[in-house]
């Protein structure tokens, strides 16, 4: 897995499994709500590990996001590049 996914399962496992404990917790018992809940974690935690490893091998998330309609803009947000067209301003000066 990319590290972009792994840090979702990270981020989200744990989301999923206090869902399930809340929401199926009362119908399947108590065994089912705290296995579920403390499962949830392990799997965060070895997503975590898992980007952990990546990291230390070279992986980054710092890619350059580009916007959608000017693919010239190479620069990572909010910052814009100075070769980003703001337009002429002809607009403007017209009164429009």
């Amino acid at each position: 897995m990319d590290l972009m996914a792994l840090s979702c399962v990270a981020a989200f496992s744990p989301l999923v499994g206090a869902a399930l404990a809340g929401f199926f917790g009362w119908k399947f018992g108590r065994a089912f709500a705290h296995w579920s809940a403390i499962l949830s974690v392990a799997v965060s935690f070895a997503a975590s590990l898992a980007c952990l490893w990546q990291v230390m091998h070279g992986a980054r998330l710092d890619a350059p996001v580009r916007a959608r309609d000017d693919p010239d803009l190479t620069s990572p947000l909010p910052f814009p590049s100075r070769s980003t067209n703001l337009g002429s301003g002809k607009a403007r000066d017209e009164g429009l």
